[in-house]
């Protein structure tokens, strides 16, 4: 073989080797859970990573449906936590973004999310999108599952604890919006709505309502409100839950 032709298999081998490289592979859950329950989900990344890379792990998911405590490395001697977001979109989905650095060489990084699921049935708890970056250049990335969700042929039922959420429409974009919360047993529940700067505009109150789901519509004083990012709390003995919403113009 000439030596010409074996300059070229190896620079041919080289691309390959390089192509591959930029191929992660990303496993994600795809269960069936019941709303309210409070759940470690594993995520493994399959993409080779020297000491001292950083990897951005960014997650896009319905927020309406699922709340993100905390993501980061299964093994703290393989990666270790430097920064995270957690953002709403324009369209109401959250985005959760971690920021790691490697601390030794690896060929896999499993990760756990600490989550809390919201809402199933019609709106299931899913992660719609995944992306990579790897010393902030983007992978190619393949998914394998995402769907956190009860079966929507089972009926929702009342799990012994309080919850709040979906907002329809989202984001809100008149004076008037949808909200569903859940209540563990009878009591007289108030929702609030904050600013940005963490002041209160609203306040709605009702009468003792049983356990169980409620959707009530609230009216927005427009007045009160610009363009931005605002926070439902459902106040209910002495316990106050937060659901994120946007109000448009």
């Amino acid at each position: 073989m000439t030596a010409r032709r074996l300059l070229r298999l190896a620079l041919t081998a080289c691309a390959t080797l390089r192509v591959c490289a930029q191929v992660a592979a990303v496993t994600l859950p795809d269960t069936s859970l019941d709303r309210g329950t409070v759940a470690v989900l594993p995520i493994v990344v399959e993409t080779a990573a020297a000491a001292g890379d950083t990897l951005d792990v960014r997650l896009v998911y319905s927020r309406a449906a699922l709340a993100i405590g905390d993501l980061a490395a299964k093994f703290p001697n393989d990666a270790r936590t430097i920064a995270t977001t957690d953002e709403t979109l324009p369209t109401g989905d959250g985005q959760y973004t971690v920021r790691l650095v490697c601390l030794r060489s690896v060929t896999r990084l499993e990760l756990v999310a600490r989550c809390t699921i919201l809402w199933s049935g019609s709106s299931p708890a899913r992660f719609s999108d995944v992306a990579i970056y790897r010393n902030s250049r983007p992978l190619a990335v393949r998914i394998d599952g995402g769907t956190i969700a009860l079966d929507p042929a089972l009926p929702l039922v009342v799990e012994p604890s309080n919850a709040i959420g979906p907002i329809a429409p989202h984001p809100i974009e008149g004076d008037r919006f949808r909200v569903t919360f859940w209540l563990a047993g009878s009591a007289e529940p108030t929702l609030l709505l904050y600013d940005p700067l963490g002041r209160e505009l609203m306040q709605w109150t009702w009468g003792r309502l049983p356990a169980g789901p409620h959707t009530v519509e609230l009216t927005l004083d427009r007045n009160a409100t610009s363009a931005g990012m605002y926070h439902l709390c459902l106040r209910v003995n002495g316990h106050v839950l937060i659901a994120p919403c946007i109000i448009a113009k």
